[in-house]
């Protein structure tokens, strides 16, 4: 009895090393052990509430569905940085949810590194997106991913995309007072939806007119292959020195 009320200290007072410190190291996302999230929101919490002290790894383990969008926001402090990088490893999984506006938003973070992981916004309305950023949101890759929305149904306003740059939601095509996001680097992706014309832009890069003039935004769609759009493919407003090159475009369902 002594040695057990012993080992139950020992986990009760090892438990909160993982709750509460900053992150560092490698983790996986719905998988097993005790370095693990089992939620998508579980790990964007930890990111947003502790910050990280080191580069961080993410294997992604399974396919796991969100109800809401899965906001990823720059922590206070221990922030992640050019030095202390957050890479997410989707091996193939998927994050998929039916959301009317954005799966996933970057807000304001930099240096998350997305790679192998497939993106599903299942919704069929006209202003679903795939990921926005916004509030500077800067220096992030999405590389080798899948982006698929829905069989979308359209209306005349509709501001869909899989991958937009915008300071809101519902006005995606608003000026801002402030860059969205630069230095991002978009490249060997896939953007298509299960049927239909598809969103309204493919990807729509909103930036700000007051910082036009003296800030390069340097974002990179690059190697991407896209196959459904409805009006246009790449809608870019007050970027300077962005790289559009090697994507492959057509509109097969």
């Amino acid at each position: 009895m002594k040695n057990l009320f012993k080992s139950f200290l020992i986990i009760l007072f090892a438990l909160p090393l993982f709750v509460n410190a900053q992150l560092s190291g490698t983790y996986t996302l719905g998988g097993s052990g005790t370095k693990n999230f089992s939620t998508w929101q579980e790990l964007a919490d930890s990111i947003s509430l502790k910050g990280v002290s080191g580069k961080v790894t993410i294997l992604v383990k399974s396919n796991l569905s969100i109800s809401n969008t899965l906001t990823l926001k720059q922590p206070k402090s221990n922030t992640i940085s050019s030095t202390n990088t957050l890479t997410i490893d989707g091996n193939g999984f998927s994050i998929s949810g039916n959301l009317k506006r954005e799966l996933v938003l970057l807000d304001g973070i930099d240096y998350v590194n997305f790679k192998h992981l497939n993106f599903q916004n299942t919704s069929t309305n006209g202003n679903s997106i795939g990921l926005r950023f916004t509030n500077q949101a800067d220096y992030n890759t999405i590389d080798s991913c899948s982006i698929l929305l829905g069989k979308i149904t359209h209306d005349a306003t509709d501001t869909g995309a899989y991958i937009a740059f915008s300071k809101n939601d519902s006005l995606v095509m608003a000026n801002s007072s402030t860059n969205n996001g630069i230095g991002n680097i978009i490249s060997y992706c896939t953007m298509k939806t299960s049927g239909g014309a598809g969103p309204r832009y493919a990807v729509i890069n909103q930036q700000s007119s007051k910082t036009y003039l003296n800030t390069e935004t340097q974002n990179q769609f690059i190697h991407n292959k896209i196959q459904n759009f409805y009006n246009g493919v790449f809608y870019m407003r007050y970027v300077r020195g962005d790289i559009v090159k090697g994507n492959s475009i057509d509109r097969s369902d």
